[in-house]
Order: structure tokens, then C-alpha cells, then sequence
């Protein structure tokens, strides 16, 4: 968990300055993005993520990507980028290999970096509304206050229940490809 003073319980404290240092930088957070998405969490080749990095930079697909275009990226993700991003013990990056591995403590902070637009409510804000309207609404048939009593116990159960269920799945999809920093910043995203 990520404190004041960094992550508790961790030899090697991951405070929110370097954190907030890291994703300050698009192509960091490109890298932490592509890296997140992996459905499996081995090594990622340097070549790979830079071809990812530069279709991103410049909006396009990253088979559109030529030799030029991705050898700056690689560049700079080799010289700066990478080596911060492990310094900082987000990434695991043998610049021997060229490997790249999202660390544990990097998968965390995907918690951290959820992002709301102006125009949007927070997912906490969203779930807390709908548990408060739904145990008004079964308080209110519990009292037999019209029109709430045209529900059964339970259909009201149910209505909870598909409600939740379905909000949940909305918030597991938006979670995982709309909302982190960098989300946006991928056309073209290869799943």
C-alpha cells in the first residue's frame, strides 16, 4: 500500500513523489499501461514496447511503425525512461536483454492511478448512491410506501441484486481499458 512515506511492509519504499515522478512522463506511462495490459506477467521485449510507445506518440497502428520512428523511442526508453522506471522498483528492466517485467509493487499501483474526467463521478461515489438508493427503496416497500409495495421481498432481491451485478461488470470493463493514466494515450490497442 502506498503512504506518505511509501508502500508499507517493503524494504525499499515506494513514495508517492517517485510515483507521482514517474507517471509524470507520457512514455513512463505508456510503458506502465502496455505492461498492465499483458495478460501474462513475463518479460516484455524492449523492441516490443517501444513499437507500442511510438504508434501511440503518433496515433497510428503499431504494424505502421518503421525502423526510424521505433529506434527513437527504443533509445530513449533504454537510456532513461526504463532505468527510472526500475530505479523507482515499477519495472524489472535487464538492460542486458532488453526485459522488461512489471514488478509487485507496480502491479499495485494500478489502484493508484485510476483517472475521472471532470464530466464523471467516481466509481467509489457511484457504488455508495446505488447501495443508499436500493436500502431506501426496500426501507421504503419494508414501511409499505407507495409505489415501492408493488414489488415482492423478493423482486426487490432481485433488483438489488441485477443492479449490482450489472454495475459491477460496467465498472470491471471501464476499470481495465478507460481508465488509467495512459489508457487513452493507445490507439489501436492489440488484445
Amino acid at each position: 500500500m502506498i503512504s506518505g512515506t511509501g508502500i508499507e511492509g517493503d524494504a525499499q519504499a515506494l513514495s508517492k513523489d517517485d510515483v507521482f515522478e514517474v507517471f509524470s512522463n507520457q512514455r513512463q506511462r505508456l510503458v506502465f499501461d502496455y505492461l498492465h495490459r499483458q495478460d501474462e506477467r513475463g518479460p516484455v521485449d524492449i523492441s516490443e514496447i517501444s513499437t507500442h510507445v511510438a504508434a501511440a506518440e503518433l496515433e497510428t497502428a503499431p504494424e505502421r511503425i518503421n525502423y526510424d520512428e521505433r529506434k527513437n523511442v527504443h533509445t530513449a526508453l533504454r537510456q532513461f525512461h526504463l532505468p527510472k522506471m526500475d530505479a523507482a522498483d515499477i519495472v524489472e528492466f535487464d538492460n542486458r536483454t532488453g526485459d522488461i517485467t512489471l514488478t509487485e509493487e507496480g502491479e499495485e499501483l494500478d489502484v493508484y492511478l485510476e483517472t475521472v474526467s471532470g464530466d464523471e463521478v467516481p466509481w467509489a461515489t457511484y457504488f455508495v448512491l446505488l447501495s443508499g438508493t436500493l436500502v431506501a427503496a426496500i426501507l421504503a416497500a419494508w414501511l409499505h410506501i407507495y409505489p415501492f409495495t408493488m414489488f415482492t421481498d423478493l423482486e426487490w432481491a432481485g433488483i438489488s441484486s441485477v443492479a449490482s451485478l450489472v454495475s459491477s461488470i460496467v465498472y470491471l470493463y471501464s476499470n481495465r481499458y478507460e481508465m488509467h493514466l495512459g489508457a487513452g494515450d493507445i490507439p489501436h490497442r492489440q488484445e
